[in-house]
């Protein structure tokens, strides 16, 4: 009983986990266009794709452990699936933080100080070319469409291939007695195997050290 617990314990803080995530990935999809209908359908693509990367994840994970061999040869294959379904809420994540940042970084500059000497040096004829090109770029607030190379992508990346991981890890019941005495024997055997050879092969080379020979 105990033992379910928790599993299901592990079980839940994995989900909310999941929800936390790809509910910020989907707000990330809804915000990415304009359209409230083409926003529900990106925020629908992006759930749908989380979902099936989590249960080809979990699959892989049982498929590796089967007795079967035709069924454990399956494993590869769903572990790639599982990553290929990353792509796109991994896209919307990472937009969906950049945009957060964005935000962030546009609130504390937007009426400040900065701001005023960019749009002096903006409106400066007098000013040099490229810092006028800068500083009319600073005063234009950033889309936050999101790359590959920007580091939220990478965190995004990093945080839904850890759930896909652990997602892939079996539940296993704690060893009972009869399976510790048989490990224990079996480790006991191949730590005689080896003390074997080991001597084995130092009477092979005992053997094959010349012999000296005293010459009057």
């Amino acid at each position: 009983m105990l033992k379910n617990w928790k599993q299901l314990g592990l079980t839940g803080l994995l989900l909310l986990l999941v929800a936390t995530l790809e509910s910020k990935s989907a707000l990330g999809a809804y915000g990415s266009v304009a359209d409230h209908v083409s926003g529900l359908q990106h925020a629908a693509l992006s759930a749908s794709c989380a979902v099936l990367a989590f249960v080809f994840s979990t699959l892989a994970g049982r498929f590796k452990f089967d007795i079967r061999p035709a069924v454990r040869s399956s494993a590869t294959l769903a572990r790639l699936v599982s990553i290929a379904f990353l792509i796109v809420p991994t896209t919307y994540l990472g937009a969906s933080l950049k945009i957060d940042r964005v935000d962030r970084e546009w609130a504390a500059y937007h009426g400040s100080e900065a701001e005023a000497a960019d749009i002096a040096t903006a409106s400066d004829v007098m000013a040099d070319r490229y810092d006028r090109q800068e500083a009319r770029q600073r005063i234009v607030k950033p889309t936050g469409e999101v790359q590959i190379t920007d580091g939220e992508w990478m965190v995004a990346l990093a945080l839904q291939v850890l759930i896909i991981t652990a997602a892939g890890i079996p539940m296993h019941a704690p060893a009972t007695a009869e399976e510790i005495q048989h490990w224990r024997r079996v480790e006991a055997a191949q730590k005689g195997v080896a003390t074997r050879k080991r001597n084995a092969k130092a009477k092979a080379k005992a053997k094959q050290k010349p012999r000296l020979k005293l010459v009057s």
